[in-house]
């Protein structure tokens, strides 16, 4: 149990030289553009994707279980994919995994020597690497791509298209 009245408790949070890594204790030398992977907008914009996730991962069954219906469908093809608030926030979630993407290829990282990696091409290709693949497949708007090929203007695109040939 954690002393508090000794000062045990308040020396492990306050987070002093002893206790952080030595590359947190450098000042690295980085590009305008690049995220420091331990700044604080890193760690806020993590938990937010956190929270993504987790909406995500609740409301697509939910979705696809309860809100998936022919009337839905055909309020879609009267006022489009912007008619639902729903529609919208999912978009919006869309858009905040691409950003990530992005903010990913721009965040340093610690390599197997301890040493803050900062160059922009050894990011990218450490994250190309590691978590790319499975972040653009995440980032892929689904709903979108699902909503456009059921719409009557795809269709007829594409009948045209194979009448052509």
């Amino acid at each position: 149990m954690p002393r508090i009245n000794n000062c045990v408790f308040p020396q492990v949070l306050s987070l002093g030289a002893d206790v952080l890594p030595e590359y947190k204790l450098q000042t690295p030398r980085i590009d305008k553009w690049t995220i420091l992977h331990y700044s604080p907008f890193k760690a806020v914009w993590d938990w937010l994707i956190l929270l993504l996730v987790i909406y995500t991962a609740i409301f697509t069954p939910y979705s696809a279980a309860f809100l998936l219906n022919d009337l839905e469908e055909q309020k879609r093809r009267v006022c489009g994919y912007s008619c639902s608030p729903l529609n919208v926030v999912d978009l919006m979630v869309d858009i905040m995994f691409i950003v990530d993407i992005l903010i990913n290829f721009r965040t340093t990282y610690v390599n197997s020597n301890e040493e803050v990696v900062s160059h922009p091409a050894k990011i990218a290709i450490h994250y190309f690497k590691g978590w790319f693949l499975i972040d653009m497949v995440a980032a892929i708007p689904f709903d979108l791509l699902i909503f456009g090929s059921g719409s009557d203007e795809v269709r007829t695109e594409k009948w045209r298209l194979v009448n052509k040939q």
